[in-house]
């Protein structure tokens, strides 16, 4: 087990920033849990603030959870690692989102040399043009525009420098049959090793690295055109075409091979060798297809995906932490976006895709890091996307083998695959239970009463037929450690009373709280299986139903754009409006935040019944005139071209 070296560091602020360096004192004590930047009262001046962080590029997931302005007495962060990096960040906007700014010159501290003896570092501001410490020819400035990290040439492992990524490499493509052609591959992404989405790395395509051998466009998938991308053709820089029928040879080829490799009709071998054949039946001819770059074996509309192997079997001994690997396969009509579901059962570590596509991180979500977000994949039709799963053993029971889903959602169209754990010999003598289903408070609901607020749940499953199952019955107030507390144990029934127990309440929930649930389902022989965790907030104690205040709406003019919002009062915000009867004007549409709007076409007096509902679910209806008038064709008046002043109707 790796030991996580601990570090105490003391900041001293100067009067004026960057008047003078800041110092830091690295001095080692072991008695420390934590790295801890303290500061004493000092606080961040103009946004920026100090931080200790383990990896460069990972700086805005452990920035985002403290304010401007904010003291920095006990911001704290832990590292298993052999390195940290002393920062002073603020706030920045780059082509992305909003990130944080490397202010100074970034120290880099080696923790298993540095940490028993004390030293003084000086934080300054880099120039501008000062080049990374990385040598891959960005300054610290485009290393920060670009997300990149100072410290590592190759921010995403595609054998690429970050360098070449931004400012391009001059390659030359020499497709047979056509003349030679030099190309600068500018605009490579430096946070996505496969920029193009081909199956082949960046910089092996720049270089022609074995054992790929060919030096393609990172920035094109079909180097050759041939319809066939890159890292699925056997040959990336030719094209054949022997019976003269202008669809490549190549192109036939690869699709043969799709259709064979993932089980579709053994009539679509023969279909898709005649151009004007439509072996998807979408109503697009193969020679269409072939032109359009769409996949001829998929109808347009559809997606699917696969998860090999399926089922992913796992096997592991008691405490120890083994990767599991997995991959996912898109048979989307189209190039797709993809999110990989993370696993409920405490024993799965989060599931992320290999190699990083960072940039597909960042977009998702800064808090990726810190919550079991999903992981996301971009990918060409038949690409195998390569994902690992960390799995801890620590206390579960052994001979035991405990199961969970990978999920996985391509165009709203939900793929799941059993993951089943085997921990110790095969066949295992016990199964754990299989969590139910939590039914109610519902995740993220309000609910109006405190008193006799029953949790219920589905049962759990065993395969053994002669365990029993008991439940142990987790719900309190909400805190930021982890899992809510153990409410109780040993429970036969799925249905149980809530009770604010920490708050010293043993027959009612406390009013306007937040609280979170969760139920464990135990067999006679220790093992467990994990519900997720939902969360429910009780109503202030003086909650009154929502009412609607609207009756009407001012009128609105053809061909003018319109605006208008429905109000409402009490009850429990945010509101969702819909209509339940009649309709509105044409050209007008109701957001779910009860704003009417658009531009009406047709004129006349309309009639509609609203209904809204609040978070505790309460309801009320109203019904609403709306009144569209012709904008009129008189001399505009004086007002200008107002409605006031647009002659008369």
């Amino acid at each position: 087990m790796k030991i996580i070296n601990k570090i105490m560091l003391s900041i001293v602020f100067c009067g004026c920033i960057f008047a003078a360096p800041y110092e830091l004192l690295l001095r080692y004590n072991a008695d420390l849990d934590h790295m801890i930047i303290g500061t004493g009262e000092a606080q961040c001046e103009y946004k920026e603030k100090i931080i200790i962080t383990p990896q460069i590029n990972k700086i805005k997931s452990l920035y985002s959870n403290y304010h401007d302005g904010e003291s920095l007495n006990t911001i704290i962060a832990d590292f298993n690692q052999d390195y940290c990096y002393i920062l002073i960040l603020g706030e920045y906007k780059n082509k992305f989102n909003n990130i944080t700014r490397i202010v100074n010159t970034p120290i880099r501290i080696n923790l298993a040399k540095d940490r028993t003896v004390v030293k003084t570092y000086n934080l300054t501001k880099p120039s501008s043009n000062s080049l990374a410490e990385d040598n891959d020819s960005l300054t610290y400035s485009q290393e920060i525009v670009n997300l990149t990290d100072p410290f590592n040439s190759d921010t995403d492992y595609d054998y690429l420098k970050d360098g070449k990524d931004v400012n391009g490499e001059k390659i030359t493509i020499s497709v047979a049959g056509q003349p030679s052609i030099t190309i600068n591959t500018a605009a490579t992404d430096p946070l996505n090793p496969d920029s193009d989405n081909d199956g082949v790395l960046d910089g092996v395509e720049v270089y022609g690295l074995a054992p790929y051998g060919f030096v393609t466009d990172p920035n094109n998938p079909d180097t050759d055109n041939d319809g066939v991308i890159d890292g699925q053709d056997f040959n990336p820089l030719g094209i054949t075409d022997e019976n003269g029928d202008g669809v490549a040879d190549e192109w036939v080829d690869f699709w043969q091979n799709q259709i064979s490799q993932w089980g579709y009709s053994s009539s679509w071998l023969t279909s898709i060798e005649n151009p004007n054949a439509d072996t998807d039946g979408d109503g697009i001819s193969n020679r269409d297809e072939y032109e359009n770059g769409t996949v001829p074996i998929v109808p347009n509309g559809h997606y699917e995906t696969r998860i090999l192997p399926s089922p992913l079997e796992i096997s592991a001994n008691v405490d120890e932490i083994v990767i599991a690997e997995f991959n996912v396969v898109d048979l989307s009509f189209q190039p797709s976006t993809g999110e990989v579901f993370q696993l409920h059962q405490p024993w799965a570590g989060k599931i992320h895709a290999v190699p990083e596509n960072l940039k597909l991180k960042y977009l998702s979500t800064n808090e990726w890091y810190e919550k079991k977000l999903p992981a996301r994949f971009c990918s060409l039709f038949g690409i195998q996307n390569k994902f690992q799963i960390a799995i801890n053993t620590t206390n579960l029971a052994n001979n035991t083998t405990y199961k969970d889903k990978i999920i996985v959602v391509v165009g709203g169209i939900t793929n799941e695959c059993e993951v089943r754990l085997l921990i110790g010999s095969s066949p295992a003598n016990n199964h754990a239970p299989i969590i139910g289903r939590l039914i109610f408070p519902s995740d993220k609901s309000a609910i109006k009463n405190v008193e006799n607020v029953q949790l219920n749940w589905t049962a759990a499953t065993d395969e053994d037929s002669g365990d029993t199952i008991t439940y142990e019955v987790r719900c309190s107030a909400f805190h930021f450690t982890g899992a809510p507390n153990t409410m109780a144990v040993n429970v036969g029934q799925t249905t149980i009373q809530a009770v604010g127990w920490k708050e010293g309440l043993n027959d009612k929930l406390e009013y306007q709280r937040k609280y979170e649930w969760q139920i464990v389902a135990w067999d006679n022989s220790g093992a467990a299986a994990f519900s997720p965790i939902w969360s429910f907030v009780t109503l202030p104690s003086n909650y009154v139903d929502v009412i609607i205040l609207s009756d009407s709406l001012r009128k609105g003019y053809i061909g003018r754009s319109y605006k208008e919002q429905l109000i409402a009062a009490y009850g429990f915000p945010p509101y969702q409006w819909e209509i339940k009867s009649g309709s509105l004007p044409p050209g007008l549409l109701l957001k779910s935040n009860g704003t009417v709007f658009g531009e009406p076409t047709a004129t006349g007096n309309y009639n509609f019944e609203v209904e809204i509902e609040d978070w505790a679910g309460g309801k009320a209806n109203a019904a609403i005139n709306l009144e569209i008038k012709a904008t009129g064709s008189g001399n505009a008046g004086s007002m200008g071209h107002g409605i006031a002043g647009h002659g008369s109707f």
